[in-house]
């Protein structure tokens, strides 16, 4: 069931201006502060949840990306420094890396603060909840403008973030660009075409360089560069991790994908329909790892490395993790619970290859990062 009050308030919106773009309809959808999908309770987990991440699946997530951040504190030398996570959740992740530089880090933990970065009020109240053993080293901002207010030292990480933030929707054919907008219709909403809504969006389009000869609807999106240039402007010196599922744009953009990425998350059933269940489903899109790294480029961080999942974390040491499991307690139903959480993380048929981890840096050489001693793709492929 769609929530009521949400569908009253886009259609209210629609009635009076006509049609508006799929990106705000997918951002009153999800963000709407009263309505919207991550206002709520949000329904992540195994088995009342819409979906899971990674750190619903092992804590050991969070342990091996709090090992790279580890390293690259170490890296960044003696002083203050941040930790600032791009939307949290209910914070699991966060807890994790606590967790894991409270007994580690030594005295680089006594000089870090981690900043969490979260627009939902309710996210936030959750956050607090889960993180209260730390609550001394916290700090929360809500958006943009809050970030690049104080520039930092330290690490900037996001863990599924990019892929919910709201996106323009076109359809392409040859030359021909076209938009898809949201209007009103008897039952719910129907999509109409028309021009491009802004000259940026369609210089966006025409870089892509992809002109399929059959009608293709493609999905871009226009505030993740946005987010990317005010981390750089915020970032003094430092890393920053992305790990988000996603493709270079010359996988991204295919005629192979008629219909884009878009995809609706309900109870663990996944649909191409973003207009059923309104703020009662997840609606994603899978992230241009080629815009973030080139926009990265233009705003002044160096591109560091970009792997998949399973290579990441390779590097960090799962294997090895996961061979302790085994001659721990493999032949304990909890054991075996845990190795197949884990494997689930690498499986190169799932989360492992479709996940993708971009590394770049910004006044700091990168070399030699554990999670990046592996790479699966040639570096020629990701300037193309």
């Amino acid at each position: 069931m769609a929530k009521e009050r949400l569908l009253k308030k886009i259609r209210s919106i629609i009635q009076e201006e006509g049609q508006i773009s799929f990106d705000r309809y997918m951002d009153l959808a999800l963000y709407d502060p009263e309505e919207g999908y991550y206002s709520g309770e949000l329904n992540i987990g195994f088995e009342k949840g819409d979906y899971y991440t990674a750190p619903h699946l092992h804590p050991l997530f969070g342990t091996l990306v709090a090992k790279q951040v580890l390293e690259m504190i170490r890296l960044l030398g003696e002083g203050p420094c941040a930790l600032i996570e791009l939307g949290a959740g209910k914070g699991l992740l966060a807890y994790d890396v606590l967790s894991f530089l409270r007994k580690n880090a030594g005295e680089a933990f006594d000089r870090l603060r981690y900043i969490l970065v979260e627009r939902s009020a309710r996210m936030r109240e959750l956050q607090e909840r889960r993180l209260s053993p730390w609550k001394e080293k916290i700090e929360w901002c809500a958006d943009l403008s809050a970030m690049v207010s104080d520039r930092v030292r330290g690490c900037v990480l996001s863990n599924e973030f990019f892929d919910a933030l709201p996106v323009h929707r076109l359809l392409l054919r040859g030359d021909q660009i076209q938009e898809i907008y949201v209007a009103n219709a008897r039952a719910g909403f129907t999509e109409v075409l028309g021009q491009v809504s802004s000259d940026l969006l369609r210089q966006k389009v025409e870089a892509l360089e992809f002109k399929p000869k059959t009608p293709t609807m493609i999905e871009v999106n226009l505030l993740a560069p946005r987010w990317l240039e005010a981390i750089a402007r915020s970032l003094d010196r430092g890393f920053v991790i992305t790990i988000d599922y996603g493709h270079l744009a010359h996988d991204l953009y295919s005629q192979r994908r008629p219909r884009g990425t878009l995809l609706c998350y309900y109870r663990h059933t996944v649909s191409e329909d973003p207009y059923e269940r309104v703020g009662e489903q997840d609606i994603t899109s899978h992230v241009n790892f080629t815009d973030l790294i080139r926009t990265g480029e233009q705003a002044g961080m160096g591109t560091v490395g970009f792997s998949d999942q399973t290579h990441f974390l390779m590097g960090l040491g799962i294997a090895q993790e996961m061979e302790r499991i085994v001659s721990q307690g493999a032949a304990t139903a909890q054991g075996e619970r845990e190795f197949l959480a884990l494997k689930q993380l690498i499986d190169p048929a799932g989360m492992g290859r479709v996940f993708k981890v971009l590394v770049q840096s910004k006044n700091i050489e990168g070399k030699g990062l554990a999670g990046m001693t592996y790479r699966p793709f040639f570096p020629e492929a990701i300037t193309r």
